[in-house]
């Protein structure tokens, strides 16, 4: 598990129990060969042969998780093991837009009289 840039250890915070959000995220081009992985481990009844279908299936799933102490999503890429499988996603923070201004009714209804008059 990755750490965040904030400094935030996901793997230290698993193993405290403490909790925070997290998504499995499979590539849709993946997702037929994952779902037939997934169908052999259930169907498989010896124990060793279900770890070793798991381990092998595992590497085509990544994870999105949400860093509960800057608010950042961490992206780790399916088959990453390297540091550049994961992506920061920084939080931003909500941007203010201006309030859309109303118009008048009276005033596009003389603006269209004026237009269509001089027609």
């Amino acid at each position: 598990m990755p750490i965040c840039e904030c400094g935030f250890n996901f793997a230290k915070a698993n193993l405290k129990g403490q909790r925070f959000e997290s998504y499995a995220v499979i590539r849709d081009d993946d997702y037929p060969k994952v779902m037939r992985k997934e169908s052999a481990i259930l169907s498989e009844h010896g124990r060793d042969k279900v770890l070793a279908l798991i381990s092998d299936a595992a590497q085509w799933v990544g994870s999105l998780m949400r860093c509960p102490k800057c608010g950042a999503w961490v992206f780790v890429k399916p088959h990453g093991r390297t540091r550049d499988a994961i992506v920061i996603l920084k939080a931003v923070p909500p941007v203010k837009r201006a309030r859309p201004t109303k118009r008048r009714a009276s005033a596009n209804a003389s603006r269209h009289a004026t237009s269509t008059r001089h027609r």
